[in-house]
Parts: C-alpha cells; sequence; structure tokens
C-alpha cells in the first residue's frame, strides 16, 4: 500500500489501484494518522483534532465507526470483528502501522536530507536527489485539508522542505560552474520568496559570478528594503559579509565567472541554507 498527501489525499493498493477515501471526515482522521504514522493516537486526542470546540454527541462511537470504515477500505482481507494489521487499536488508542517509505512525505523529506547533506562534495548528486523529491510533489500537501489545525505544522515543515529542494538543485549548478544557467530560475524564485535570505545569497552569487556585480548588488539592496519595511529587520551578518565582499571586487579584474570555482572569487564561504534561520538555529 502507498499512502500520499503531497497534494490530494490517496491511497493506492499494491497493484496500483486507487483506493477512493469518500468522507471528509474519514480523510482528515487517515491523515491525522498518518502524520502520526506508527505512533498511537488516544481516543481524546483523535476527537479533539477532528472536531475542536465542537465534537459529536457520542464521539468515542463516530471515531470507532470512521475507524472500521477505513479498515474496511486499507485492509479488507482482514476477518470481521478483527483489526487488522493496518490499523490497529491499542489499550490506549488507535495506530497506524506501515512502512514510512510507503508515504510520499517520508521519501521526500529524507530524499531532501540526502541531497543537502551531499551538495557540497557532490553537487550533480545532491542535484539528482533534490530532482526526485520534487517529482513526489503533485500539489500542496493535503488539499483539501489543509485547513485542518492538525496539518498546520506539518504543511509549514513540507513547503519549506520543498523551497529547500528548488534551492539545492539552483546551488549546486552555481558549485558546477552554470552560474549563468541557474540565474533565471533565482529570479523566478525570489520574486516567488522575497523575503528569504538564502535564495537571495544564491542569486547574489551567482550574479557575481556571471560578471553582474551591480545587479547583485541591487538584489541584496531590494531584499534590505522589503525587510525593513515588512519586519522591521536588517539581513542577517552572512549576507551583509557577502554584500560587503561584492563591493570589494575589483571592477577592473577579469569576469568572476571565468575564475577556478573553487577559490570562492574573494566571496566569504559558501552561504548555506542557515543564512537568516539564527532563531531556529
Amino acid at each position: 500500500m502507498e499512502l500520499r498527501i503531497l497534494g490530494p489525499l490517496q491511497v493506492l493498493r499494491d497493484d496500483g489501484e486507487l483506493i477512493e477515501v469518500i468522507s471528509p471526515k474519514r480523510q482528515a482522521l487517515l491523515a491525522l494518522l498518518a502524520l502520526n504514522l506508527n505512533a498511537v493516537l488516544s481516543m481524546d486526542r483523535i476527537i479533539d483534532e477532528l472536531w475542536g470546540d465542537s465534537p459529536p454527541g457520542d464521539g468515542p462511537r463516530n471515531v470507532r465507526v470512521h475507524i472500521s470504515r477505513l479498515r474496511d477500505l486499507l485492509d479488507p482481507e482482514r476477518r470481521r470483528g478483527e483489526s487488522g494489521e493496518v490499523i490497529a487499536t491499542k489499550p490506549s488508542g488507535y495506530v497506524l502501522q506501515i512502512d514510512p517509505e510507503a508515504v510520499d512525505a517520508h521519501r521526500f523529506s529524507r530524499l531532501v536530507a540526502e541531497a543537502r547533506a551531499a551538495l557540497v562534495a557532490h553537487p550533480e548528486e545532491a542535484a539528482a536527489r533534490a530532482r526526485e523529491a520534487l517529482q513526489l510533489w503533485r500539489d500542496r500537501p493535503l488539499t483539501g485539508l489543509e485547513f485542518e489545525e492538525f496539518a498546520q505544522a506539518e504543511l509549514r515543515r513540507l513547503e519549506e522542505l520543498h523551497l529547500a529542494a528548488k534551492a539545492v538543485i539552483l546551488e549546486a549548478a552555481i558549485r558546477t560552474g552554470d552560474a549563468v544557467g541557474a540565474i533565471p530560475d533565482l529570479e523566478r524564485l525570489a520574486l516567488e520568496q522575497p523575503l528569504r535570505e538564502h535564495v537571495v545569497a544564491l542569486l547574489m552569487e551567482a550574479l557575481t559570478e556571471a560578471g553582474r556585480r551591480s545587479d547583485a548588488l541591487r538584489a541584496y539592496r531590494d531584499l534590505e528594503v522589503r525587510l525593513a519595511q515588512e519586519l522591521g529587520l536588517g539581513p542577517s551578518k552572512e549576507l551583509r559579509a557577502l554584500e560587503e565582499r561584492i563591493l570589494l571586487l575589483d571592477t577592473a579584474s577579469p569576469s568572476v565567472a571565468k575564475t577556478d570555482h573553487a577559490d570562492n572569487r574573494g566571496l566569504p564561504s559558501r552561504v548555506t541554507s542557515f543564512v537568516g534561520m539564527e532563531s531556529e538555529l
């Protein structure tokens, strides 16, 4: 069985047949169990997550009915009256028991982590892993359930990883000498994510390597203004250091794009995906 949440919720049997989960409440229950894969959820937790401040008169009975219907869909071979292997009943609640690799969001997270880990030493491999991850992305995760309270943290996490995967591909292009080719995608990404320092840092670096130092500095100034106006903040110290190094480059020297990539061209150490994330660190 395969469970997909990177888009509308989908369940596929081993033979590829799509299992229809029509009831919105059943979809929400399955999504809740999937986001807490192999962890037991108590009856009280399930009722609270599915109905919030307006639980039905007989919440436990409603949950048991929805669990039973999901078991009929996901584990039709089980004996009537038994909990089956997919959604198991435990003394303290219910648990969805499937291999994490059968969930597209888990595979996506693993591939992005592997891509980021390989970026410095093996940029081409990193880009390949990131592209493989992006192929799993069908739409916004849990489309149709994105406003459920229990989905919010996972949505933010997955969307951050989606951005990270795109950034890995573009940074890998810069590292392998294709800064010019990366610039259009970086400019589009900077328009989509105008307050992301890491994206702007990559754009500044690519523009500098392409010999467009003034455009790189303009990208920095635009971000500086946006951060001040919208967040009341200034650029991170890493980004300021990058701007200072670009300012100090000798404008009479040959295009930085033609120099050996390994010598950093007078730029600071490679700006990483942690730029602008001091509070998270």
